[in-house]
């Protein structure tokens, strides 16, 4: 006898659950939260360059359809939405969050002391603008 294919293990919601089946991990949640802030925090220091506000939110709200909506609980009993996930993730929110370059505008919103001793830490590291190009572009 087949069985069905289970992405994860664990507790399946059926079809009279599944819209109350969110997935409210506070780790997830505060993570979200917090490179939400520090992207608009750093964007606004910015002055608002391009489209990358555009971006960063399309990139939140597939991350949020992944792993935050019914959707990530429905892929514990479908292998078909967990595959939905992985396309959510990797071709939707991935390229844009490179488009929007959210490491730039988050490392610009956080804390003045915070990020002196990043750049205080990269030059004892010897990561001068020359080489850090050719880490970014090998």
């Amino acid at each position: 006898m087949l069985n069905g294919v289970n992405a994860h293990p664990g507790h399946t919601v059926g079809p009279d659950t599944l819209w109350s089946a969110w997935n409210f991990d506070p780790l997830l949640l505060v993570g979200l939260g917090l490179s939400v802030w520090l992207f608009r925090r750093g964007w606004k220091r910015m002055a608002h360059q391009g489209n990358r506000a555009t971006w960063f939110g399309g990139a939140v709200v597939a991350l949020v359809v992944a792993l935050i909506s019914p959707l990530d609980a429905l892929s514990a009993s479908l292998a078909s939405a967990h595959m939905v996930q992985h396309v959510l993730l990797l071709l939707l929110a991935a390229p844009m969050l490179a488009l929007a370059d959210a490491p730039a505008a988050m490392f610009v919103g956080l804390p003045r002391r915070l990020r002196k001793t990043t750049g205080r830490l990269r030059r004892d590291l010897g990561l001068n603008p020359a080489r850090m190009r050719l880490l970014r572009h090998p």
